[in-house]
């Protein structure tokens, strides 16, 4: 009899270890997958940067309206998600010199944008 309580609470023992490292396990996975949920919303980030790129581009290219569009386009999908971009300003203030036809203006501006945006 008591041969057989040691073994029974020897296999208690060991179902409460194997749960503990189990639940362990299971936190850390959870936790990765966060992780991973956040740095995919920060994808988006290479994806302005692009758009950027053809911004400056464009403007360089004497296309201000096409300029415009494309700065514009950046604000929307930037617009009330900080965490994705962080030079919302400098795009807005490209848009603004490009109104006042200051294209050195816009593209400094722009290049900035793209720099913080690097800086994530």
């Amino acid at each position: 009899m008591k041969k057989t309580g040691q073994i029974v609470v020897f296999m208690v023992t060991i179902s409460a270890v194997v749960f503990i490292i189990n639940s362990l396990y299971n936190m850390n996975v959870f936790a990765e997958q966060s992780t991973t949920s956040t740095k995919s919303d920060k994808t988006s980030a290479p994806s302005i940067s692009s758009d950027i790129d053809k911004t400056i581009a464009a403007i360089k290219n004497g296309d201000t309206n096409s300029g415009k569009k494309q700065l514009s386009s950046i604000i929307d999908k930037i617009e009330g998600n900080p965490d994705t971009f962080t030079g919302e300003n400098h795009i807005e203030d490209a848009i603004q010199a490009l109104k006042d036809g200051d294209n050195n203006r816009a593209i400094i501006h722009a290049q900035e944008a793209e720099i913080l945006n690097a800086k994530l």
